[in-house]
């Protein structure tokens, strides 16, 4: 897709490059009779092949002569230093749960060095997701921007609405990685963002799909009564603390009532049924004055929004169940007027 751009923090350089799947490397040194060493200093240095970022890999060293395994350390900080027995023939493996699989041989019969030094870029496993934009009461796709912010490294991928198919698109992302989804959308629309971890055949409409992920992103228009949920707007147990991913939501209610000078919103907080009534009332009232508090401190005038904590007494799910308290313990964004 010409219009996505991949933004990467970081750079290596790499002795070799490596195409598909689990790779082969062999070691070409001219053959030496004979060094008068016993051993040699092997240096794996481990990196993201996209990224150049260090990995802690797992190296296992297999005698292949012997047909065993001699050794299986894990490459700390990326980098691992081994002195080896010469006259041998050794097959490395290298792993991590989050990468491709990578195998080389050293025939250590055919040194010319006192020490190697083996730079090796692991390729990341990715999944394909294929993500639908789409209006959420006329299920129009939406060639809207998006961006995905990968929480566990330094990547970005942006998406651009001109290479949208009415409102999809394809993206392949790094398996198991936590990724944060916003939506670049124009002022007639509720902001939508929300985080999620990249897996096989995962499917947040709960309709499977045999060959790719799939997030079906729906889109609230800009009017009265429109209602959103504040995905990230969340507080450790018996806290009303702000959180870092908690400031992120709010500085969007905060940029979507600058951009709508006539919008009023309230903002709701809402708690399980675990604990007393009164206390749970008390602890979202708490909670929804945090995130006034912060409103207030960024400078927007305390007559474009109103804060309220309703307790326990407007579940939107079975009490019963923690999936069903989960999605009671939440923040909700109601359009009040325009």
């Amino acid at each position: 897709m010409k219009a996505v751009r991949y933004i990467y923090l970081g750079f290596f350089f790499a002795l070799a490059i490596f195409n598909g799947h689990a790779q082969e490397l062999e070691d070409s040194s001219p053959v030496i009779p004979d060094l008068g060493i016993s051993t040699f200093s092997t240096e794996f240095i481990i990196e993201d092949k996209e990224l150049g970022s260090p990995v802690e890999a797992r190296v296992d060293i297999r005698d292949v002569i012997a047909s065993q395994t001699i050794a299986s350390p894990k490459a700390v900080g990326g980098r691992l230093v081994l002195d080896l027995p010469v006259k041998k023939l050794y097959n490395i493996h290298i792993t991590d749960p989050q990468f491709e699989d990578t195998t080389l041989t050293i025939d250590a019969n055919r040194l010319d060095t006192f020490r190697l030094v083996y730079r090796i870029p692991l390729a990341p496993k990715k999944v394909e997701y294929e993500i639908n934009i789409q209006d959420i009461a006329s299920g129009e796709g939406l060639d809207f921007g998006v961006v995905l912010t990968n929480r566990n490294r330094d990547e970005v991928i942006e998406l651009s609405p001109e290479d949208a198919q009415n409102g999809r698109y394809l993206v392949r992302l790094r398996e198991g990685d936590e990724y944060e989804i916003e939506v670049k959308n124009p002022n007639n629309y509720l902001f939508y963002a929300r985080k999620f971890v990249a897996s096989a055949a995962k499917d947040f409409t709960e309709a499977p799909t045999a060959s790719k992920s799939k997030l079906d992103v729906k889109m609230t228009g800009l009017k009265v009564g429109a209602k959103i949920p504040l995905h990230n707007i969340t507080f450790d147990y018996n806290s009303w603390e702000l959180n870092e991913d908690a400031k992120r939501e709010i500085d969007r209610i905060y940029k979507l009532l600058k951009d709508n000078p006539t919008v009023i919103v309230e903002i709701a907080g809402h708690t399980d049924d675990r604990g007393s009534a009164a206390y749970n009332l008390e602890l979202s009232r708490k909670r929804a004055n945090a995130v006034k508090e912060y409103l207030l401190q960024k400078g927007m005038a305390p007559d474009r929004f109103v804060t309220k904590g309703y307790g326990e007494s407007r579940p939107i799910a079975d009490n019963q169940t923690e999936e069903g308290r989960a999605k009671n313990r939440r923040f909700e964004l109601i359009v009040l007027s325009m």
